[in-house]
C-alpha cells in the first residue's frame, strides 16, 4: 500500500513547541520504570487523506484544576491539526464520589466550564469509572437530555459510526464497576454485551471500559474484568479496547489480538512501569487520538505539555484474524459496468 497523505505532518509538533509554561502540567509524576527508548515522532499518514473516524480517548478527569484544564487546552490545540468527531470519556468522570444529581455544581467545575474551546463542540460519549458510582450513576445518564455535549444513553450501550471505504466502527461502552464488583444477581449487561458482539456487522469492533484487562500502573490488570471480556474480544474479533483507572497512557500488545490502550492521564496522572507487553508508556498528563480509514488505525499519544510523543500504526489484519472479521464492503459498480 502506497501511503500518501499526511494529517498534520509536523504541525502538531511545531504547535506545541511554541510554548507551554503551565507548571502543572510539567510538575506531575513523569516516571516510568524501565521505560525504553522511543522512536521519534511520525505524523499519521493515510493511504485516502484524512481519516474518516477520528476520535480522542481521554480517562480519569474528575479531578478540577490546573492539571484537567491544561489536558482540556491541548485538546483544543490538537484539534486544529488532528481533527475528531467525539470524545470517549473513559470513567471516573467526577471524584471523589460521582455527582448527587444532574444539578450537582460539578457538571460545570469538570465538565461544562473546562472543555469549552470551539474543537470540542463534539459529542463527549462517556462511560462509567468505580468513583462515578459512589454516586448517583443515573444522574449521570440522564443529564445526557440537559447537555449538547454528554452522551450517556444507559449505563452500558453501544454506537456506530462510519470508518472509511464503505466499513464500519461499533463502539460498545461498558460498566466494568459492576463487573468488577461481581454483580452475579445482574447478568444482564454481559448477556446484552455477547448478544450485541454477535449481531454486529461492523468491520471495526472497539470496546471500552473504566477497567483495564492489560496495564503496567498502579492498579495493574483488573483480574475479574480480564476473566470476564478476554474471551468475548477474542471470539469476536474485538481490534481494540480503551480504558483508564490507572492514570497514565499505555500501549500494549496482547496475546489475543486486540490491542490495550490505557488512557487515564486525564487530571491526576501517576507513576507507572514499562512491561514486555509494553509498546509506549508514559506518566504525563495527555490523552490519545485515534484515526480510522477503511482497514488502517493510527494512534497519537499525546503529553497535555510536550505535545504528541508517539504515533503508531496497524492494519486490521495485525488484530483480527480474517476468519473473525467481517467481510469487507465491496466497491460500488457503476451503472455503466452493467
Amino acid at each position: 500500500m502506497v501511503l500518501a497523505v499526511c494529517v498534520g505532518a509536523t504541525a502538531l509538533v511545531q504547535l506545541f513547541a511554541q510554548g507551554n509554561d503551565d507548571e502543572a502540567l510539567a510538575s506531575g509524576p513523569q516516571t516510568v520504570a524501565g521505560a525504553r527508548p522511543l522512536p521519534p515522532y511520525v505524523a499519521p499518514v493515510f493511504s485516502s487523506g484524512a481519516p474518516t473516524l477520528a476520535f480522542l480517548a481521554v480517562g480519569d478527569t474528575g479531578w478540577s484544576g490546573p492539571i484537567l484544564d491544561g489536558v482540556a487546552a491541548a485538546m483544543e490545540r490538537t484539534a486544529s491539526v488532528l481533527p475528531f468527531s467525539f470524545v470517549c470519556l473513559l470513567g471516573d468522570n467526577f471524584y471523589h464520589d460521582g455527582v448527587q444529581s444532574e444539578a450537582d455544581p460539578l457538571w460545570q467545575t469538570v465538565f461544562e466550564q473546562v472543555f469549552t474551546g470551539p474543537h470540542l463542540a463534539v459529542p463527549f460519549r462517556a462511560a462509567l469509572g468505580n468513583h462515578d458510582h459512589t454516586g448517583n450513576v443515573q444522574a449521570q445518564v440522564e443529564y445526557s437530555a440537559k447537555s449538547t455535549r454528554w452522551s450517556m444513553p444507559g449505563q452500558y450501550y453501544s454506537f456506530v459510526v462510519p470508518a472509511g471505504s464503505g466499513s464500519e466502527a461499533e463502539f460498545f461502552v461498558l460498566d466494568t464497576e459492576a463487573i468488577r464488583r461481581g454483580d452475579r444477581d445482574k447478568p444482564e449487561q454481559m448477556l446484552w454485551f455477547e448478544d450485541k458482539l454477535t449481531r454486529s456487522r461492523a468491520r471495526w469492533k472497539i470496546v471500552i471500559g473504566h477497567h483495564p484487562i492489560r496495564s503496567n500502573g498502579v492498579h495493574g490488570s483488573i483480574d475479574r474484568v480480564r476473566r470476564a471480556l478476554e474471551g468475548p474480544l477474542e471470539d469476536h474479533g474485538v481490534a481494540l479496547y480503551l480504558s483508564g483507572h490507572d492514570h497514565d497512557l499505555e500501549l500494549l500488545e496482547t496475546d489475543m489480538g486486540f490491542l490495550q490502550v490505557v488512557s487515564g492521564a486525564g487530571s491526576s496522572p501517576r507513576a507507572m512501569s514499562w512491561g514486555d507487553d509494553t509498546l509506549f508508556a508514559s506518566a504525563a498528563p495527555g490523552f490519545v487520538w485515534a484515526g480510522i480509514e477503511g482497514d488502517e488505525l493510527w494512534f497519537v499519544f499525546v503529553d497535555a505539555a510536550r505535545g504528541p510523543l508517539f504515533s503508531r500504526r496497524f492494519e486490521l489484519g495485525e488484530l483480527v484474524p480474517e476468519s473473525r472479521r467481517e467481510p469487507a464492503p465491496r466497491p460500488e459498480r457503476n451503472a455503466s459496468e452493467g
